[in-house]
């Protein structure tokens, strides 16, 4: 059960959901998300971020793909603390994993 984030944006890097248009459209859908709150603020101005974004009780949960137009990856990070408190982690945790990313395909 906890793969299911990992396995839907693998699947929809590849288009591979159900086919290329159904992943292009779902992508679009994803682009468009307005909350920008959680990982989408470690990440530069520059990069686009499809995402899903939500909480449940005390849980707080970002998932998507980081597309730079040089670098691209999957992110998800679900936190077992509320959403006041994680905003602050998510958005270092993000600027963190993306200056990794970018370190990694320059070396």
């Amino acid at each position: 059960m906890r793969f299911i984030p990992l396995i839907f944006y693998i699947r929809l890097r590849k288009k591979e959901l159900i086919n290329p248009w159904v992943s292009m459209q779902m992508k679009v859908l994803l682009g468009r998300q307005l909350d920008k709150s959680k990982l989408a603020q470690g990440l530069p101005l520059n990069a686009m971020y499809y995402n899903k974004t939500g909480w449940w009780s005390y849980w707080t949960n970002d998932a998507g793909i980081v597309d730079d137009g040089e670098i691209k990856y999957i992110i998800s990070c679900f936190t077992p603390i509320p959403e006041k408190e994680a905003l602050p982690i998510m958005k270092e945790l993000s600027a963190k994993v993306y200056a990794l990313m970018k370190w990694r395909s320059r070396n």
